[in-house]
């Protein structure tokens, strides 16, 4: 009998749906063609599909076809996200560009504010490119909280010291499931002294062929970009794993990560967390600070017909053929000691 259920399921199991390419339809579309100066937690765009998070005299200005991100100061935080929580599947671009947050922007005045969390010793200034979280950012966070609420996505981090400078480096990064579910402090990137978990977070390193899981401070860098040029950010949900993609901006694909299966994932698989939001943005009000522009956005969901449709006449042969099986298996089994019956009766 374990035979026959190793075989049902193989033939059952081309009725699975799978996504293809040619069945994401896109759901939204942001192109920034109304001019606005954004306010804190103002919706627009589409049924109002985006929300704005401006805080601390931070600045998202919409003006010829672009938004334009600024953060001045660190204290400030801009950020976009999707209003509503995410569908379980999904892909999402963006296209950025003219991405200035060099650490050496710091000024005296940053280092001295008890606020500020860094020193002249060590210091990064960053953007997010495109982050899933599972929380919203309804509040005055640093680093500390998208660290705990960070799933999976794209970020620059300029960093250094008066010894070394990562210049203008892309990460690419998940946050592992295994180092959040620590007893000790579950849900949490930190270890009860304080300190990150050594291996919180998986990172992905230009031309690799799979996830770095124990990270180094100076991390693997996925792309350097020029500040000047303009990207294509995506994160694509789809078939039980996460992938990113980095492409050009006319869509050339620069670097794309091997798929994460999403039970590696903190707050993804069978331990997902209620809800999950895309941002874009300038995250923390301990640090960071500078400017970025956004030209467009664009948000897939699964056209499910187009899902169905290519596997709909599979399942009636499936069927079929399994139960051509179980004929064949009554047959070969009861047919046999039929005839050793009627032998034996003669």
């Amino acid at each position: 009998m374990r035979y026959l259920a190793f075989i049902a399921a193989a033939l059952l199991s081309v009725t699975a749906a799978s996504i293809r390419q040619d069945a994401w339809t896109l759901y939204r579309h942001e192109s920034f063609d109304n001019p606005a100066v954004l306010t804190n937690l103002q919706a627009f765009g589409r049924d109002g599909w985006l929300t704005a998070e401006i805080r601390n005299d931070a600045d998202i200005t919409i003006s010829n076809g672009m938004a334009h991100f600024v953060t001045a100061n660190f204290p400030g935080q801009a950020l976009l996200r999707i209003t509503e929580t995410l569908p379980d599947e999904f892909k999402i671009q963006v296209r950025l560009g003219k991405i200035n947050f060099s650490y050496l922007d710091y000024e005296e005045d940053d280092y001295e504010d008890p606020n500020f969390r860094y020193t002249p010793k060590r210091a990064e200034n960053g953007f997010y490119w495109a982050i899933l979280s599972d929380s919203k950012c309804e509040g005055e966070f640093g680093e500390d909280f998208w660290h705990s609420h960070r799933k999976a996505g794209m970020d620059s981090d300029d960093h250094g010291s008066p010894w070394h400078h990562t210049k203008t480096p892309l990460y690419m990064v998940y946050s592992n499931k295994t180092a959040y579910e620590d007893v000790e402090t579950v849900g949490s990137a930190y270890r009860p002294d304080g300190r990150l978990k050594s291996t919180y977070i998986s990172l992905w390193r230009q031309g690799s062929i799979e996830w770095n899981r124990r990270p180094k401070w100076d991390w693997d860098v996925a792309y350097v970009y020029d500040p000047n040029s303009w990207y294509w950010a995506e994160i694509e949900k789809s078939n039980g794993t996460v992938t990113l993609r980095l492409y050009d901006g006319d869509k050339n694909l620069l670097e794309e990560t091997a798929p994460i299966d999403q039970e590696l994932i903190w707050g993804m698989g069978t331990t997902a967390s209620p809800e999950e939001y895309f941002y874009l943005g300038e995250p923390h009000v301990d640090s960071y600070e500078g400017d970025a522009y956004v030209d467009e956005i664009l948000f897939y969901v699964v056209d499910d017909s187009l899902v169905a449709q290519p596997w709909a006449w599979r399942t009636p042969i499936a069927v079929l053929a399994l139960l051509s099986f179980v004929a064949l298996w009554c047959a070969c089994k009861f047919i046999p000691m039929f005839k050793r019956s009627k032998t034996t009766k003669q």
